[in-house]
């Protein structure tokens, strides 16, 4: 057999695999079709969420279960008992060193590193920023002069009211169909689209 036309070890491409963002599900848009946020990729990634919502407690959980380590920074440990399940969710309240070790893909050893904070003031714009890490910053309101919230790559919104303001943030003028959401609709909103959706209750709801 003349195997002279195959190509040499040396003249074979190399072959790269992307890995994939990793996302759970938020509820159904408005023609029925799941709304996804990415949770985690190889990149650093920041996630806000606007308003008192189930979606507070329920982002965590949904983190879990693709196999991220959940820190929870917070001044009220008590709202978080309930979801406090398993050696991978942690809740502090002082003394932040985050990330507690580095990240890995879903399914490598302890998989991704999420922080999720409720404080008042936004994370710190650097705190995070390493591969497979995400912090997420549950807020009332989009923060003013936060460059955490300046860098924000998604935003789930959990009420009207916030669209003028977030489409300035982002540069995003689409964002400002938020302020229009009917009654028990939430939003998730980057700077390429925004999404009304009808959330999910199911806790544990994953892609």
């Amino acid at each position: 057999m003349d195997l002279s036309g195959l190509p040499s070890s040396r003249e074979v491409p190399e072959l790269r695999i992307g890995l994939p963002e990793a996302g759970i599900a938020l509820g159904a848009d408005r023609q029925r079709r799941p709304v996804v946020l990415p949770a985690t990729r190889p990149s650093p990634l920041r996630i806000g969420l606007i308003g008192e919502h189930p979606l507070r407690q329920a982002l965590p959980h949904r983190m879990l279960a693709i196999g991220a380590q959940v820190t929870v920074l917070t001044r009220h440990p008590e709202r978080w008992r309930t979801v406090a399940v398993g050696e991978k969710f942690t809740v502090i309240t002082t003394g932040l060193r985050w990330p507690l070790r580095p990240g890995r893909p879903p399914g490598h050893d302890r998989g991704p590193q999420v922080l999720v904070s409720d404080l008042p003031e936004p994370p710190p714009r650097h705190l995070g920023d390493a591969a497979w890490c995400t912090t997420v910053h549950l807020a009332p309101k989009v923060p003013p002069r936060s460059g955490f919230w300046h860098s924000i790559d998604q935003v789930v919104v959990c009420a009207p009211g916030h669209g003028k303001v977030l489409a300035a943030l982002l540069d995003a003028r689409g964002a400002v169909a938020a302020d229009a959401l009917a009654p028990g609709e939430a939003a998730l909103v980057d700077r390429q689209r925004t999404r009304p959706f009808t959330p999910n209750p199911a806790p544990f709801a994953r892609r």
